[in-house]
């Protein structure tokens, strides 16, 4: 049976990754994307150029609950997608849960402590009824979970074709991708240090004004912590049967911040900020695990000159492993032998943004394509998120520090 699927926001996020991916989905039968849901109408122009007629766009007035818009859909069960302004995440997922609907929310998934608590509530009380969409953790880090033995070996991970591809590390063994399933301790051994960083300076987001004022309001899930520290912790928190469990009580006690004195300066000019209503665009923390695993975690954005970086590597005590989650590439080293690749989850060429899509529905559909539960995972790495901003408070840092010149 077809998923009806109901799309709010239009803005670049539902351009680049949701369009395309829906139209997978619905090339394979799965969903139907009945309407869209923006504050501004689409032209037709916009229209004929996705190729979208039967999508019904529907305008949201100020205030408007999004119940009330949809309610003549509620019927037919949709999966209401919310890729819209950060800070109406929690509020517009209240509102179309109390009202019979599922949804689908984008991080961040709360901008504060009250909404992270009401959002908590929520998930308890309509239990299947929500999910929660991580990039990083649904894609880029599929290699890295299928050798820990988190993915499912029914998954469409590892039974679709096109979603994995097979390096030389896995043909000189003679080994499928369902054969790497749960072999990491076997190939690296116990786990004595990880360091996990996604810094990025490549392109369009290398560049400061590359998107608007919830990129740089803290008060809108602005800063690089908002924007990144989900990416970069949600692997980890899913890695916690490896790597042992992120101690919240502790993290974030030696955080250190920066940030960019371009982005304090176009955020000053542009929408007119306080200082105190900036975030920042470095961050950078050590801990230990409950099991006694030490780590390093950074994230950042204009930092590094037309270049990303963005890796997991964990130091085993037989090895090591280098999960490229810009090239979503599992490498696996013995000793101090050289790295070979393993296992790649590559970019679809319709939709990269596929298996997050894919694997939120199947959550929401009862049949999950992880060991672990995805929700919970994703609702610990936005409580870390929160911890992480509260600790990274303007007030203990001056007017920016100039990483790198735009």
């Amino acid at each position: 049976m077809k998923t009806n699927i109901i799309t709010v926001g239009t803005g670049d996020y539902w351009h680049n990754q949701l369009l395309p991916t829906l139209a997978k989905l619905e090339r394979e039968g799965l969903v139907h994307h009945q309407a869209s849901v923006d504050i501004t109408p689409r032209t037709e122009k916009e229209t004929e150029k996705e190729n979208l007629p039967s999508v019904e766009h529907r305008i949201r007035k100020p205030g408007q609950p999004l119940s009330k818009i949809l309610q003549d859909l509620s019927t037919e069960e949709p999966v209401v997608i919310l890729g819209h302004a950060n800070e109406m995440h929690t509020p517009d997922a209240q509102d179309l849960l109390e009202n019979g609907f599922k949804v689908l929310v984008e991080k961040p998934y709360a901008v504060n402590p009250a909404q992270f608590a009401s959002l908590t509530k929520l998930v308890s009380t309509f239990p299947g009824k929500i999910a929660l969409a991580e990039y990083y953790l649904m894609m880029k880090a599929v290699p890295l979970l299928i050798a820990a033995g988190f993915v499912q070996p029914d998954s469409f991970y590892l039974q679709q074709e096109g979603i994995l591809k097979s390096h030389e590390g896995l043909s000189r063994r003679g080994w499928t991708p369902q054969d790497l399933l749960g072999k990491l301790r076997e190939l690296i051994g116990q786990p004595k240090l990880f360091y996990a960083d996604v810094l990025e300076g490549e392109g369009s987001t290398g560049r400061v004004n590359h998107r608007g004022i919830s990129l740089v309001d803290l008060r809108k899930g602005g800063g690089m912590i908002h924007d990144l520290a989900s990416h970069t912790f949600s692997p980890v928190v899913a890695l916690e049967g490896y790597l042992g469990a992120l101690n919240l009580s502790q993290l974030g006690r030696n955080l250190q911040t920066a940030r960019c004195q371009e982005y304090v300066d176009w955020a000053k000019e542009k929408f007119s900020l306080e200082l105190e209503h900036i975030g920042e665009t470095y961050a950078a923390l050590e801990g230990v695990t409950s099991e006694g695993v030490p780590f390093v975690a950074a994230m950042g954005k204009y930092l590094l000159n037309q270049r990303n970086q963005r890796r997991i590597v964990i130091v085993g005590d037989e090895g090591q492993a280098l999960l490229d989650m810009s090239r979503c590439l599992l490498s696996v080293s013995s000793g101090d032998g050289s790295f070979e690749s393993m296992l790649e989850a590559p970019k679809l060429p319709d939709s990269k943004y596929y298996p997050v899509i894919r694997s939120c529905l199947e959550v929401l559909s009862g049949n999950t394509p992880y060991t672990f539960d995805a929700t919970a995972v994703c609702m610990e790495t936005q409580e870390i998120v929160l911890q992480l901003v509260d600790r990274a408070s303007p007030s203990l840092y001056g007017e920016g520090t100039a990483i790198h010149k735009i």
